[in-house]
């Protein structure tokens, strides 16, 4: 009864923190990008005072946009939010992974249908297409549009983007998207790889943040359209971790949201919502890229069980070079997750290095890569936080999974094994 008792109270003031956190989280006077970064905690800015917020919050207003766009590739949603990133040509989402786990086939989620600015932005401003404020009128389809800015704007709207310098980090690259929701639209939780500063210029956002010991919760596998995406990401889910914070951004403020760091974003108000957002990859993406570009110590001539039995010592090795015994468990633990959830029937019991080589001896006298697992594992030991290493491991064991199978159907299999060695 005792335990019943603390576990109520411990939800209900996990539920006071949220609260508190959203409504006392206050918007603090902009102190430079690159402070920011260094921080690296979720951050919310008022523009910088060079901006003029009223003049931004007119011309980024639907009902003038109207006039400056000529055509929106839209979204189209039939499903209730929240919506997935499906990332195209994925090694999950093919006819011979489906042939085998046939319960895991996943459908694209929406349709891309092509507007013009002024149906669009006249949606966003009342009721269309996608949209009704009307009670008893229930909304079916939901829009919104979203990419690149060189690919959405017009020309002479380009330069006005680009004017927003503030946000963008001396000799480094920024990629910078444009975002229109309308209304009750959100996002499936997910990480990021670089750092984002998301200014909101029309309506308002609301984000739902937890930091990166959010992986435990379960991802979707990194070959999957869903990847960097939280499985099950309820409130119920999210308001677990401590650190949860929900954040209300309206227009004239900016968010920053560190990468890794996993979060929701939704446009809740009636009249949706313009933003940019300029990301800025994160110094973990690049030592990642490095690491994920190493030789790996396997040889074309072997047979592949003997190549599949080193791959596996060869994981294990780096796992246990880069992270300690307790983040072990919990990367293999997570790994197991990002599988048992996407796989119809469930993933076939665990394995042994045995398994896939010939012999045992074979798996023990084969040739030494220690010199590979130091360069793998002082690369991935740059890296800081060790829920981002996780995430990182988790993604390079199903790289190698698939670099040593025959068949992608026999993915789940040697990530069991990888896991449970």
């Amino acid at each position: 009864m005792a335990r019943r008792t603390l576990a109520a109270l411990a939800c209900v003031a996990a539920a006071c923190v949220y609260m508190i956190l959203l409504e006392d989280f206050p918007a603090r006077e902009w102190d430079g990008a690159e402070i920011a970064i260094q921080r690296n905690y979720p951050s919310l800015y008022k523009l910088p005072t060079n901006y003029d917020v009223q003049r931004l919050t007119i011309k980024w207003h639907p009902s003038s946009l109207l006039y400056f766009v000529p055509v929106v590739e839209v979204k189209v949603f039939t499903t209730e939010p929240p919506f997935p990133y499906y990332a195209k040509d994925m090694p999950l989402d093919s006819s011979e992974f489906y042939n085998s786990f046939p319960g895991s086939r996943i459908e694209f989620p929406y349709k891309l249908m092509h507007m013009s600015g002024l149906s669009f932005f006249s949606t966003m401003e009342g009721e269309g297409f996608g949209r009704s404020k009307g009670v008893g009128k229930p909304v079916t389809n939901f829009l919104y549009a979203n990419g690149p800015v060189e690919d959405v704007l017009p020309p002479d709207m380009l330069q006005f983007v680009y004017n927003f310098t503030d946000f963008m980090i001396p000799n480094s690259s920024t990629d910078i998207n444009i975002w229109f929701n309308l209304y009750n639209t959100s996002a499936l939780v997910h990480y990021d790889t670089s750092h984002n500063f998301h200014i909101v210029l029309h309506g308002k956002k609301e984000f739902i943040l937890i930091p990166p010991s959010g992986h435990e919760i379960g991802l979707f596998p990194a070959l999957h359209p869903y990847y960097r995406q939280l499985q099950n990401c309820s409130d119920k889910e999210l308001l677990k971790f401590p650190d949860v914070l929900n954040i209300t951004v309206k227009a004239g403020e900016t968010i920053f949201i560190p990468a890794y760091w996993f979060h929701r974003v939704s446009t809740p108000s009636s009249e949706g919502a313009v933003a940019l957002n300029f990301w800025t990859h994160s110094s973990e993406f690049w030592i990642m890229e490095k690491a994920f570009n190493l030789k790996i110590p396997l040889e074309s001539e072997w047979p592949r069980r003997r190549i599949q039995g080193v791959a596996v010592r060869y994981f294990t090795a780096i796992l246990e070079s880069s992270l300690d015994v307790v983040n072990q468990r919990a990367t293999r633990s997570s790994l197991l997750k990002r599988y048992a959830y996407v796989i119809h029937p469930s993933p076939l019991p665990s394995c042994t290095c045995e398994q896939f080589g010939n012999t045992e001896m074979e798996c023990t006298t084969a040739p030494s890569f220690e010199e590979d697992v130091v360069s793998f594992s002082s690369l991935m030991n740059k890296i800081n936080n060790t829920d981002v290493r996780a995430i990182y491991l988790g993604n390079f064991a199903e790289h190698l999974a698939r670099l040593v199978v025959e068949h992608i159907s026999e993915v789940p299999k040697f990530i069991q094994c990888l896991a449970s060695s």
